[in-house]
């Protein structure tokens, strides 16, 4: 059996350019004091909330092809007469975010860690170590059912906890009151 299944090859090195990135930015920040030695006005905290406005929008588009497929596949909401072409429209979108939602995931666990990193968000705030492990599970997990010849047991047990909807709703509720601490 070939280890790499070459449709997946782009996905497999983008991660790992956007891996080494995260890696190199966390190892950066704590050579220079950690995310405690970053000061308010400084590039590299500007570039942590650029990051973490990228975490945002990359989250919001995967939360958002959920709520989408919902609509499209559970609600019924679009089988109603004269929707046929919002129908139409919106299965296209969900075809292009279920194409670029591997990619956006990347994205989210990379930014998110390197925002809280460059921000100097980590500080004593158990809220957003919990946001890092919940984003971190959820991009692993991903990644997980992406690898080839994965028993099917682990691939069920993998897409149960990255299926999860209400995590990413505990991840929003955990996000906002670790940003509200943070303020304080």
């Amino acid at each position: 059996m070939n280890p790499i299944n070459r449709k997946n090859l782009p996905l497999y090195l983008f991660a790992a350019i956007l891996t080494v990135a995260t890696v190199w930015g966390v190892v950066y920040a704590y050579s220079h004091g950690g995310p405690a030695g970053i000061s308010r006005r400084s590039a590299e905290n500007v570039s942590g909330k650029f990051l973490g406005v990228v975490a945002f929008f990359s989250l919001a588009a995967m939360y958002g092809r959920t709520v989408l497929k919902w609509i499209i596949q559970k609600s019924g909401l679009l089988d109603l007469p004269g929707l046929a072409d919002l129908k139409s429209l919106a299965g296209r979108s969900l075809s292009l975010l279920n194409v670029t939602h591997p990619y956006l995931g990347v994205v989210a666990v990379s930014s998110t860690i390197l925002h809280c990193v460059f921000t100097n968000s980590l500080r004593d705030n158990i809220f957003l170590y919990s946001v890092l492990f919940a984003v971190f599970l959820y991009g692993l997990t991903g990644m997980l059912m992406k690898v080839p010849g994965m028993p099917p047991a682990v691939f069920k047990t993998n897409h149960t906890l990255h299926s999860r909807f209400w995590i990413g709703v505990v991840v929003a509720i955990l996000t906002l009151v670790g940003h509200i601490l943070v303020k304080f």
